[in-house]
């Protein structure tokens, strides 16, 4: 069951309000990230929810952070990452990354959480390209 859904536009004010304090005191870190940053930025996932849905049980504990992991797969394939142990690891150490993906450093989601929304995720976009081909 899908839990919390943050929306796009506040995934945007999220990532302002947390970045801006970065950028007053280390304006060269963010600007290092600024390709990336201005990515998921502009991506909005509002739409996969609707496509996901379906594909998460209606019973038991909701899950949370589902955009937030979505956006930390594409960030990672952004940085050339191909080991989610070695991301989160990375991750966890940079507190820009970590907004950028729309958390707060102290509540990263785990490597477990990222190999739990594969499955679902790619059954979603399988049949979604499917029923258009």
């Amino acid at each position: 069951m899908l839990g919390v859904w943050r929306s796009h536009a506040e995934y945007q004010l999220f990532l302002i309000n947390n970045l801006l304090h970065f950028y007053i005191d280390n304006k060269i870190n963010v600007q290092f990230y600024c390709k990336a940053l201005t990515k998921l930025y502009i991506l909005d996932l509002d739409i996969l929810k609707a496509l996901l849905n379906p594909r998460f049980s209606t019973t038991g504990k909701p899950l949370n952070q589902q955009p937030e992991i979505f956006r930390s797969f594409i960030l990672m394939s952004e940085l050339h990452y191909n080991s989610i142990t070695k991301w989160i690891e990375f991750l966890k150490a940079n507190p820009i990354l970590c907004f950028a993906i729309g958390v707060n450093p102290s509540n990263v989601p785990g490597v477990g959480s990222h190999y739990d929304f594969i499955n679902p995720v790619t059954l979603a976009l399988h049949n979604s390209f499917s029923s258009t081909l």
